[in-house]
């Protein structure tokens, strides 16, 4: 009886053992997207598939950070069998090399957590020097006066529209009439008249004709003394 017994026992070990599903990201599970511009919008799609022997569940998907969206189109995969996550990635508060992970949570007894990076190069069409303008301290009545240089890092000719404060003491000076040709760069000269002391702060918007950097915003800030 004993004996019987662990032969089942071992029975059902073995096909548990041998009955596991196994997960495997076709592409891989580093992936590079490339170049993008900064305010650009880029989604990618990866297999996953089970090559193990029982299904596949993926019970979460979970990204690193609000700027990528990840969503499964199966939660079950049998084996031999294949679904598509879906990687959408917004660039628009980023520049410069990013590296963010997507997190799927399975019963892979081997990747119960099985992390997928993805790295993406983030250009732009335009640079800001400074990307804040402080203002030096001046005295309440004076005008405190910055230089805000913009710079044409794309591969084509681009220009600056219009530009707006809510703060009725800015005013820009020199802003170019002409398109801005490529790694060609213009300085403004940036002007605030104050009328009341303490603290100031706001932003100017630039509007450009940018396909992906259409406004550029740059908050200024300085101080009044009496």
């Amino acid at each position: 009886m004993k004996t019987l017994f662990s032969f089942i026992c071992s029975f059902i070990f073995l096909t548990n053992l041998f009955s596991q599903s196994k997960i495997m990201v076709v592409e891989g599970n580093n992936i590079d997207f490339g170049k993008i511009y900064k305010g650009e919008k880029i989604t990618r799609k990866f297999t996953i598939k089970n090559i193990g022997s029982d299904t596949l569940e993926v019970s979460n998907v979970q990204a690193s950070c609000g700027c990528t969206a990840a969503m499964i189109d199966k939660k079950k995969i049998a084996p031999n069998d294949s679904g598509t996550l879906s990687t959408t990635f917004d660039s628009k508060n980023f520049s410069g090399k990013v590296s963010k992970t997507i997190t799927l949570t399975t019963n892979d007894s081997i990747n119960l957590q099985l992390p997928l990076k993805f790295s993406v190069t983030i250009l732009q069409e335009f640079t800001l020097t400074p990307q804040q303008i402080i203002f030096k301290e001046v005295k309440l009545g004076e005008t405190a006066i910055a230089n805000l240089k913009i710079k044409n890092t794309s591969d084509k000719p681009l220009k600056l529209l219009s530009w707006k404060s809510s703060d009725k003491n800015i005013l820009l000076f020199n802003f170019p009439q002409k398109e801005i040709a490529p790694n060609e760069e213009v300085e403004i000269e940036v002007k605030y008249t104050t009328t009341t002391s303490g603290t100031y702060t706001n932003t100017i918007e630039i509007t450009t004709n940018g396909k992906f950097q259409n406004n550029l915003s740059i908050r200024f800030v300085g101080v009044t003394k009496n």
